[in-house]
C-alpha cells in the first residue's frame, strides 16, 4: 500500500449530512446545469456541489470485450448482474479504447489525454507531469484508494498519482504462460486436446475476490469524507482461467487453448472448435467477474453507502478470439480490440438511456470533474496550443464531457450527437506502434472511428483499410477501395489530431522508469516480452 496524495493538496474538507440519493441528484443537477455554459473560463465548484459530494466507484475490467456482455447484444448469458445495472443506467454503446493494452489505456482514462500527449507507450510510466482524476478528487477532498491486480500498473509507475491508499494485489507464481509454441507441460500446441493445466489459483495476479476483499477493507475505515475508488480486475485477462463452476460453464467440447500473443506460428492449423472452445471459457471468465461484481454491491448495500454512489464501469480494451488471424491483444486495432463497455449507474439521478454516438475513454475524466462540480480543464486549442486561461499542463484535458447526455434531456437510443460538444470531435482515435499487419510484420497503426466507419490507417505506408460499421460490424470486408474518399477525411483529421498531440508531448517529456526484475519477471510470464 502506498500514499500518493501530492503535499501542496489540502485538507480533506468535512462532509455535511444531507440524505444520500438527495445529495447525488443535488451534486449533478447543479453541474449540469454548467455543462451547456462556455467554459473558457475553468469555474470553481460551488458551495452546494462540493457540501453534497457524493461517493464515485470505477471498475475497469482488464481484457473486457463489449461484444461479451448480455447489455451489448450478446446471446450468452455472461453478465446478468451487469445487464440489470445496464436497465437502469446509461449506457454508450460505441466507447472505444485509446489503445489496445493495458498501460497506454489506463494512461489516457486517468489524464484525457491521447497515448502520442501523455506518451506511455514505449515508457511503461505515466509522467508525474501529468493530471489524473484521482489527484482532481484527491485537491477536493476526497478520500481516494485504488486497488489494481495488473503488474503494469505497479506501484512507483506513476499510476498512483493522487490516491491516498494504492493497493497492488499480486498472486501467487506460476510457470510462464504457453507461448504460441509450446505450453508450459512442454507439448506443442498441435498436440491433441491442448488446455491449460493450472490450478485457478496459480496465477501472476490476485483473483478478483481479492479485490473485493482489499476495496471493502479500505471502505470499513473510518472517514467523514466521500470516497473515490478505483478498482481493477484481471479475471477476464488470459490465462483463461476461472473457478468452477464459471471455467466449464458454456464449454460444450474440448478443444485446444492457442492462446498467444499475436499470430500462431504457421505450421499451427486453428480449427473452429479451438475458437469455440476459447470464447467459451473466455466467456466463463466474464461470468465469474459478473458474480463478482453482484458480490461487491450486495456489500455495499448492507454498508449502506451504495444510494450515495455513482459508478463508472468500463475496460481498458478486449481480445481477439481469431476473428482477424490472431489471439491476445496488444497486436491490431479492431473493433474486438478497441470497442469497451462504458455504464454510468446512480438511479434516481442518472436516468435510464443508451447514446449510439461514438465516445471515448478520454471522456470519462472530464465528464466526472462535470458532473461534480470540480474544474474539468482545458482543451487545447486546433494549432494544439494550450489555451491562454489554462496555461498549465495539469489543466489539460483531450476528452470531452458527456454529463449533459447524462443528466440532460433524455435523448432517442439512436441519438448520434453526444452532449453539445459533439461537433468538436466527430470521431475517436486509438494508437497502436505494435500493431500486426497482414504480412506479420509489426508496424505503427491508427484506427479512426466515427458513427459510420471504423478506418485503420498506417502513415508509414499510407496503407488503408476501411470498415462500415453499421452494414459490418464484424468488420470482414474492407471498402477502402470504393470509398477512398471517407477513408481520406477520416486519415486527415487523425493526422491533425496526431499533430496536436505532438506539439503536446514535450510538456510530459520523463524519464523512463524501468519494471523491476519481479515485475517483469511476472510480465514476461503473462506474454508482454519476447
Amino acid at each position: 500500500m502506498t500514499s500518493a496524495r501530492r503535499p501542496t493538496d489540502p485538507a480533506p474538507a468535512r462532509r455535511t449530512a444531507l440524505a444520500p440519493r438527495a445529495a447525488l441528484l443535488l451534486v449533478l443537477s447543479l453541474c449540469v446545469a454548467c455543462s451547456t455554459e462556455d467554459h473558457d473560463v475553468d469555474p470553481a465548484p460551488t458551495a452546494s456541489a462540493t457540501d453534497a459530494r457524493p461517493n464515485l466507484l470505477v471498475v475497469c475490467i482488464d481484457t473486457l470485450r463489449a461484444d461479451r456482455l448480455g447489455f451489448m447484444g450478446y446471446e450468452r448469458p455472461t453478465s446478468p448482474f451487469l445487464d440489470e445495472l445496464a436497465g437502469a443506467g446509461h449506457v454508450f454503446t460505441s466507447a472505444f479504447s485509446t489503445y489496445p493494452r493495458t498501460p497506454t489505456s489506463i494512461a489516457s482514462l486517468f489524464t484525457s489525454l491521447y497515448p502520442t500527449t501523455h506518451g506511455t507507450i514505449e515508457r511503461p510510466n505515466l509522467p508525474l507531469a501529468t493530471t489524473t482524476f484521482a489527484e482532481r478528487f484527491s485537491a477536493a477532498g476526497w478520500s481516494t484508494a485504488a486497488v489494481v491486480t495488473n503488474p503494469h500498473l505497479s506501484p512507483g509507475l506513476g499510476f498512483d498519482q493522487g490516491f491516498d491508499s494504492y493497493v497492488y494485489l499480486s498472486g501467487p507464481h506460476a510457470k510462464s504462460q504457453p507461448r504460441s509454441d509450446a505450453l508450459a507441460d512442454g507439448r506443442t500446441p498441435s498436440s491433441p486436446d491442448v488446455r491449460y493445466a493450472r490450478s485457478e489459483g496459480a496465477l501472476y495476479y490476485a483473483r478478483g475476490d481479492g479485490v473485493n476483499a482489499a476495496a471493502l477493507d479500505w471502505l470499513d475505515e473510518p472517514r467523514d469524507t466521500p470516497f473515490l475508488l478505483y478498482l481493477h480486475y484481471m479475471d477476464v485477462h488470459n490465462p483463461y482461467v476461472s473457478p468452477a463452476p464459471y471455467q466449464d460453464m458454456f464449454v460444450t467440447s474440448r478443444a485446444r487453448d492457442l492462446y498467444c500473443k499475436g499470430t500462431p506460428p504457421p505450421d499451427v492449423e486453428v480449427t473452429d472448435a479451438d475458437v469455440e472452445f476459447m470464447g467459451a471459457i473466455y466467456d466463463g471468465q466474464v461470468r465469474y467477474v459478473d458474480e463478482l461484481l453482484r458480490e461487491l454491491f450486495t456489500q455495499l448495500e448492507r454498508r449502506g453507502v451504495l444510494d450515495d454512489t455513482l459508478l463508472v464501469f468500463t475496460s481498458d480494451h478486449g481480445d481477439e478470439l481469431f476473428e482477424h488471424g490472431g489471439f491476445g491483444h496488444g497486436t491490431t486495432l479492431y473493433d474486438e480490440l478497441i470497442h469497451v463497455p462504458l455504464l454510468v449507474w446512480a438511479p434516481g439521478t442518472v436516468p435510464p438511456g443508451r447514446t449510439d454516438g461514438v465516445v471515448s475513454l478520454l471522456d470519462v475524466s472530464p465528464t466526472l470533474a462535470e458532473l461534480y462540480g470540480l474544474p474539468p480543464g482545458s482543451a487545447t486549442s486546433p494549432d494544439g496550443r494550450l489555451r491562454q486561461d489554462s496555461p498549465a499542463a495539469a489543466a489539460l484535458v483531450q476528452g470531452l464531457s458527456l454529463s449533459a447526455t447524462l443528466v440532460g434531456p433524455p435523448r432517442p437510443a439512436t441519438a448520434r450527437a453526444v452532449g453539445s460538444d459533439h461537433a468538436a470531435r466527430p470521431f475517436v482515435m486509438a494508437e497502436c506502434i505494435t500493431a500486426r499487419d497482414e504480412s506479420g510484420a509489426w508496424r505503427p497503426q491508427i484506427a479512426v472511428v466515427d458513427d459510420d466507419f471504423h478506418l485503420l490507417h498506417r502513415f508509414e505506408t499510407g496503407a488503408s483499410r476501411l470498415y462500415d460499421r453499421r452494414r459490418d460490424p464484424g468488420q470482414s470486408r474492407d471498402i477502402f477501395p470504393a470509398a477512398g474518399a471517407d477513408a481520406d477525411r477520416l486519415a486527415r483529421e487523425a493526422a491533425a489530431l496526431l499533430t496536436r498531440c505532438r506539439t503536446l508531448a514535450p510538456l510530459f517529456d520523463a524519464p523512463t522508469i524501468e519494471y523491476d526484475e519481479r515485475t517483469r519477471e511476472q510480465l514476461r510470464a503473462l506474454g508482454y516480452f519476447r
